[in-house]
């Protein structure tokens, strides 16, 4: 059987990806949508759904203007809901030392690695 993963991703594209998510509209909310829209898009090819969109529109003031608004400052969240994870044992002297060897081995297959830790407040409920 093989793991899965279903969590709750925030992501803030730095600015190459924000230059490609970016859309001018002649309405405020026209901007909104269309840049909603690439984004879900995106998402959609990796198997992920929008959760949130955020982002903040400017106006460059020039009245009936095709591209007056344009969406700027971009961040959403996004879900993976039953991922497939992929699993890698390994052995060492400790037990950080076998996480380490772990981890090692599911960068050099380029896989993701994480880690789950319990906060110390919630051990002690």
């Amino acid at each position: 059987m093989t793991p899965v993963l279903t969590c709750i991703v925030h992501e803030q594209p730095g600015e190459e990806i924000q230059m490609l998510l970016r859309r001018a509209a002649s309405t405020y909310s026209d901007a909104i949508e269309a840049a909603e829209s690439i984004v879900r898009s995106r998402l959609q090819v990796d198997g992920k759904v929008l959760v949130h969109f955020y982002g903040r529109v400017e106006d460059d003031g020039r009245a009936n203007s095709h591209c007056r608004y344009k969406m700027v400052d971009i961040s959403y969240t996004y879900s993976l809901d039953n991922w497939p994870v992929t699993e890698c044992r390994s052995t060492g002297a400790t037990k950080n030392a076998a996480r380490q060897n772990a981890a090692r081995k599911l960068i050099e297959s380029e896989a993701y690695c994480m880690f789950v830790r319990k906060s110390k407040r919630a051990s002690r409920r």
